[in-house]
């Protein structure tokens, strides 16, 4: 799991050869809007996420169910109370599943996640919840 919070963690990510090249570009993307969105210091890279209350976490490739729970999210009692919403974007032929947090009124946690790489549990809870969450 990443925990990205400014463009160095950013930039660790999109070395990582577990994902693919598009999934780092719209992860890359919703982190230059969340700072375009909240950088009013012109704090460039030294602007951390964190100090605006987000957090981006990327899930890796079958991620241990035990991660999701730290996060507050349980599969088995259909989710958390703090999900605000998840959705599934098709960026380039790729699925991509976010999931937002929130964890009160001034701190939101985005979670992401590329379609196929997580455990069946997983996938199946994830598509579920974006399906409900276009309704």
């Amino acid at each position: 799991m990443y925990l990205i919070y400014n463009s160095s963690q950013l930039e660790t990510l999109c070395e990582d050869i577990n994902f693919t090249s598009n999934f780092t570009k719209h992860i890359k993307q919703e982190f230059l809007y969340l700072r375009d969105l909240n950088d009013h210091d012109n704090e460039g890279k030294l602007f951390d996420l964190s100090n605006h209350g987000y957090t981006i976490v990327v899930l890796e490739p079958n991620e241990p169910l035990e991660e999701l729970h730290k996060l507050g999210i349980c599969l088995l009692t259909n989710g958390h109370d703090s999900i605000e919403y998840t959705m599934a974007t098709q960026v380039d032929g790729l699925t991509i599943f976010k999931i937002c947090l929130m964890l009160d009124n001034e701190h939101f946690t985005m979670v992401y996640s590329e379609c196929d790489s997580q455990l069946p549990i997983v996938e199946e809870w994830l598509a579920k919840k974006a399906e409900v969450s276009r309704l």
